[in-house]
C-alpha cells in the first residue's frame, strides 16, 4: 500500500491495488474555489483496458469541473456540470476501446461539495456514503446484485454468490446511465467514497461509527487496513470532513498507486 495522500486537514484518500498485480483503480481529491471534487473510479475489460479507462474517466472530469465551474453557480448548474463530465469521460472510452471485441469501461462515482450541499453523480458499483446528523446515505449501485436484491430474488448482498458481486449492469463504456443525488452534510457529518474492494468485503458502517470522531486520515487508514485483511480487489476509498474546512489548501491530487 503506498502512503496516504490529502489535501489540507479535511481531505484523506488511499487507492492501492490489494491482493492484485495492479492497480485499475483512479483517485481523485481536489478543490477549486469553495468547490470541493473528489471522485473513485474502478476501471473493468481487457488487457490495461481498465487502467485506461479510470485514468480517462478521473482525466475528463477534472478537467470539465475546472473549466465549467464557476463561483456562484446553482446546484442545478452542478448537477448538469456533472452529467456533462460523466458523458464526455463515457464518450472517450467508446473511442479508446480495442476493435478486438475486449472492450473498456470503468465505474466512476463523484461528490461535489459546496457548503452543507453534496451533489453526487454516480454509475457502477464504486459508492459514495454521506454520515450527516444521524442519518446514513447511500448511493445505489449499478449491479446484478442489487438488481437481483429490487426482484426480491435475494435479500441482502450477503446472500449474492461472490462471483456475481462483481457484475455492473451500468458503466463509462459500456451500458450507460448517470444517477444524481442531491444531499446536505452537517459540519460533524462526512463523506466516504470507495470502490468495491472496500466496501464489498468491509462494512463501512461499523468503522465509520468508531472513527467518525477522528481525523479523515485516520478514517481512510482504518478503512483500508480492514479491507485488506480480506479484500482480493482494489482498495480505494476517499474521506472528507466538513470541519477541518478551513485546512483545505487548493493543491489538488490524483493519484493512482503502482
Amino acid at each position: 500500500m503506498s502512503g496516504i495522500e490529502s489535501v489540507g486537514n479535511s481531505i484523506a484518500g488511499i487507492t492501492c491495488k490489494g491482493s492484485r498485480s495492479k492497480n485499475e483503480d483512479c483517485i481523485l481529491m481536489f478543490r477549486t474555489g469553495s468547490l470541493v471534487v473528489l471522485a473513485v473510479a474502478d476501471g473493468v475489460g481487457g488487457i490495461e483496458g481498465g487502467e485506461i479507462a479510470s485514468g480517462i474517466a478521473i482525466t475528463t472530469l477534472e478537467s470539465e469541473v475546472l473549466q465549467t465551474y464557476r463561483e456562484g453557480m446553482s446546484s442545478t448548474e452542478i448537477e448538469a456540470m456533472i452529467r456533462a463530465a460523466f458523458k464526455l469521460a463515457h464518450e472517450k472510452i467508446l473511442s479508446r476501446a480495442p476493435t478486438d471485441g475486449r472492450g473498456m469501461g470503468t465505474t466512476l462515482v463523484a461528490a461535489c461539495i459546496e457548503g452543507d450541499t453534496v451533489i453526487i453523480g454516480n454509475t457502477g458499483d464504486s459508492r459514495a456514503y454521506i454520515i450527516s446528523d444521524g442519518s446514513f446515505f447511500v448511493t445505489r449501485d449499478h449491479s446484478l446484485v442489487q438488481s437481483l436484491i429490487d426482484q426480491n430474488v435475494i435479500r441482502d448482498a450477503d446472500n449474492a454468490p461472490r462471483h456475481l458481486r462483481s457484475c455492473i449492469t451500468r458503466c463509462l463504456g459500456g451500458p450507460f446511465d448517470v444517477d444524481i443525488y442531491r444531499e446536505k452534510l452537517d459540519k460533524s457529518g462526512l463523506v466516504l467514497l470507495s470502490s468495491d474492494g472496500f466496501h464489498s468485503f468491509v462494512d463501512p458502517g461499523s468503522i465509520i461509527s468508531k472513527t467518525c470522531s477522528q481525523p479523515a486520515q485516520n478514517v481512510v487508514l482504518a478503512c483500508v487496513h480492514a479491507a485488506l485483511k480480506c479484500s482480493d480487489d482494489n482498495i480505494s476509498v476517499i474521506v472528507y470532513k466538513p470541519e477541518s474546512g478551513a485546512g483545505i489548501s487548493s493543491a489538488q491530487k490524483k493519484c493512482r498507486d503502482s
